[in-house]
């Protein structure tokens, strides 16, 4: 196997990984939607795609990245919106059960997404930046 074969490898590997952390980040978000419903309703299925944006972006930047250094640092901004989302979720619904908690699903994905694009910006320099190697001389 070649040298770049080998990064390609290594890239497509930490990609599936921040795609699958990208995925669990959603499938917990809309599950505290879901516990939190009294019913379902066309508002509920249009804050479940509010709540999943985050998510959907990290999805869209890491196909941006070209290089690891850019797809560790989504990776790193992934995992960080999915912990703040179990956290803050957990919070509000279990520890401290409040008639405002549900706000938390208008606020907590505006401040995710806000998050996510500035950190894949920052990635998207890192990406870019990232020195690529060149093979050795035969």
């Amino acid at each position: 196997m070649s040298d770049n074969d080998a990064r390609s490898t290594t890239l497509l590997r930490w990609q599936r990984i921040t795609r699958a952390v990208a995925v669990v980040g959603a499938l917990i978000s809309v599950g505290w939607l879901v516990h939190a419903m009294l019913a379902p309703s066309w508002f509920a299925i249009a804050l479940g795609g509010w709540v999943t944006l985050p998510f959907v972006l990290a999805w869209g930047a890491v196909r941006m990245m070209r290089k690891v250094r850019g797809t560790l640092a989504v990776l790193g901004i992934t995992s960080a919106a999915t912990a703040m989302s179990t956290w803050l979720y957990f919070d509000a619904f279990i520890l401290h059960p409040d008639a405002q908690g549900g706000l938390i699903f208008l606020f907590l994905p505006l401040w995710q997404s806000l998050g996510v694009a500035l950190g894949a910006g920052v990635a998207l320099v890192l990406d870019a930046l990232a020195p690529t190697r060149s093979a050795p001389p035969a």
